[in-house]
């Protein structure tokens, strides 16, 4: 042995354990689960719900002009409805 080689292990030396299986599923894997019905789903076309807010978070907004685009859109300058905030 010379030249930084380093010497093989004994038969008899302790081998790494292997992991514990994992106690919570993976996060990032994606599991298919059927749509679940509600009864209080709002009906179609209404334009608020029962609490006052807008179905649609653009429907409680006044847009302006476009302030930039992006691969993934635009970017508009908008004031709240409820109340007349930019």
């Amino acid at each position: 042995m010379g030249c930084g080689a380093s010497a093989p292990l004994p038969a008899s030396a302790p081998q790494a354990a292997a992991p514990p299986p994992r106690a919570t599923p993976n996060p990032m894997t994606r599991v298919a689960t059927p749509p679940v019905a509600s009864a209080s789903a709002p009906a179609a076309g209404a334009a608020a719900t029962a609490s006052g807010k807008p179905s649609k978070p653009k429907d409680g907004y006044d847009f302006f002009e476009v302030l930039g685009k992006g691969g993934f859109g635009e970017v508009r300058r908008g004031k709240r409805k409820a109340d007349g905030k930019m």
